[in-house]
């Protein structure tokens, strides 16, 4: 059982594979207190928050206010393993039409603190909206570390954007 951050980022630290990290996370007990002192928001969008930044891994805490959500994106050079740690997440999954470029959803999860850890591929696409009625908070472990997203519009069209965080701990 991992009972705080700062014993997470050390099991975290000290994994070598997928599967390491992701029984890292699911075996957190980490009281929602701890987790509080890294939130920051913003009436007007979702907020990112890094926790821990080594060479390996990155560790962020996504903040929503009621209603927000993150753009359709992928990462391209990543996997991202994201479990819900307050209110409901809903995680929606698309496909790009190869030949028209237009995007179709596929899936759609809805996390909760009780749900399991969701994985993302490099390359997938996805976004992700707060359907609480109050405030809602996602942990993300990104394997390896973001460089960059790539946010896509419904039509197709895509674009690169270098990763913003509104607080940095790492």
């Amino acid at each position: 059982m991992i009972a705080s951050i700062e014993h997470l980022i050390e099991v975290l630290k000290e994994s070598t594979s997928e599967e390491d990290f992701i029984k890292a996370l699911n075996a957190r007990k980490i009281p929602l207190r701890d987790f509080q002192k890294f939130y920051t928001w913003n009436p007007l969008h979702y907020t990112r928050n890094c926790i821990s930044k080594p060479s390996t891994y990155e560790l962020d805490l996504i903040c929503f206010s009621e209603g927000q959500a993150l753009p359709i994106s992928s990462i391209s050079s990543t996997k991202s393993i994201i479990v819900c740690i307050e209110g409901i997440i809903q995680t929606k999954k698309f496909k790009k039409d190869e030949q028209t470029k237009l995007l179709t959803e596929i899936s759609a999860k809805n996390l909760d603190v009780n749900s399991s850890s969701l994985v993302v591929e490099a390359n997938e696409i996805y976004a992700q909206e707060n359907i609480s009625n109050t405030k809602a908070v996602s942990l993300h472990l990104y394997l390896p570390p973001l460089l960059y997203l790539i946010e896509h519009l419904i039509d197709g069209s895509s674009h690169q954007k270098i990763v913003h965080y509104d607080s940095m701990y790492a």
